[in-house]
């Protein structure tokens, strides 16, 4: 655990080529283990692998890793995100949105907001409060004390109930006719899912 929270202090604070190198202290157990397996020690395995030589060393109880390692730690889980964002504004739906508000824990690190304003374009406004790991805490505490102070939000899915339709031969149910003002319509026990502009309608 002590390993895992020290890997996520890190990968707030991490820089992209601002960072000096760091130090970490594993727990004796991980070198336990690795011995176990490998048959040597962590630090012997680091002097005779070609791409550690230099950027990591393990002094004491502790590794000092050069911020080029470092950036790999984090690198792909970035990638991930920012391409994913990438992704999200490639559509049509989203053409109008111009800013990008960035929260969470996460959001803190540096080489994450750098790989996004990468690749998103320059017209994208992208903010990152002061301190986005409580951002989402604070927002939850003031609307909890004042749900009105939230004037708007858009849900992913609505749900239309009691609705009817025109009734269509052979896709609805015979069972589910009704006629009204002289048309034939699908009784309000069908249901409905709207999402972005498409709908889909099931029945029970």
């Amino acid at each position: 655990m002590d390993l895992f929270r020290e890997f996520e202090i890190r990968k707030r604070t991490f820089i992209p080529s601002k960072s000096d190198a760091f130090t970490m202290k594993p727990p004796i157990a991980l070198n336990k283990m690795f011995k176990k397996k490998h048959n040597k020690h962590i630090k012997e395995h680091i002097q005779t692998t070609p791409q550690y030589i230099n950027t990591v060393k393990w002094i004491g109880d502790t590794i000092k890793i050069d911020h080029t390692v470092g950036e790999g730690f984090f690198e792909q889980a970035c990638e991930q995100a920012a391409q994913h964002l990438q992704k999200l504004f490639s559509k049509d739906e989203l053409q109008d949105v111009t800013t990008v508000l960035m929260v969470g824990g996460f959001s803190e690190s540096g080489l994450l907001q750098k790989m996004i304003a990468d690749v998103l374009s320059s017209n994208i406004n992208i903010i990152t409060p002061p301190d986005p790991s409580l951002a989402i805490l604070k927002g939850a505490v003031i609307f909890g004390h004042d749900p009105f102070v939230m004037k708007e939000r858009r849900s992913r899915f609505t749900y239309g109930v009691k609705m009817s339709i025109d009734f269509v031969t052979g896709s609805h149910p015979e069972t589910k006719k009704n006629h009204e003002n002289r048309r034939k319509r699908v009784l309000h026990r069908s249901f409905w899912r709207s999402c972005y502009g498409w709908t889909r309608s099931g029945f029970k």
